[in-house]
């Protein structure tokens, strides 16, 4: 028998089989994102659900208003696609480039990224209000060409409320 990743939210009593089918049905019968779905109808918040995922596929889930992303990296990625996309380029050590996503099953973006830029990729899973606060402050400071990474951070603090 096949894994499903949903099945081990029942197995794991994350959420119910009465309800995780009910999020199934309004996902297909909506043509959402069943990610959405159980969100939005409040069955999971976004990070349990985040959470969740992150152990089972073994990725980490980060809060990024705690995190230190490098704005100076933004650049590798069009705003345009990051948006559409709901990722952001965190920081780049040597030859990877580790990626915020708030989809760890967005696999034809991370590739694209990786075919891109020419970086190997590593995954890290954020809400999409993480990554769009920090995606805010990452572009705003690139488009500046403000040079100062301490006063990029700064900036990325003050509008994370840190």
């Amino acid at each position: 028998m096949a894994f499903n990743i949903y099945d081990e939210l029942v197995n794991d009593k994350v959420i119910s089989e009465q309800n995780l089918l009910k999020a199934v049905h309004e996902a297909q019968s909506q043509n959402r994102n069943l990610n959405d779905v159980l969100v939005d109808s409040g069955l999971l918040s976004e990070e349990a659900l985040l959470t969740f995922f992150g152990k089972q596929l073994d990725l980490a889930f980060e809060r990024l208003d705690t995190y230190t992303v490098d704005p100076s990296i933004a650049v590798h990625v069009p705003e345009s696609f990051a948006r559409k996309n709901t990722i952001l380029p965190m920081f780049l050590l040597g030859d990877t480039l580790t990626l915020a996503t708030a989809d760890p099953f967005n696999m034809n973006t991370v590739e694209e990224v990786r075919q891109k830029t020419g970086f190997k990729i590593d995954r890290v899973l954020a809400t999409k209000k993480n990554i769009l606060a920090l995606m805010d402050h990452c572009y705003k400071v690139n488009s500046a060409k403000a040079g100062d990474p301490q006063e990029n951070n700064a900036i990325i603090r003050q509008g994370l409320d840190l």
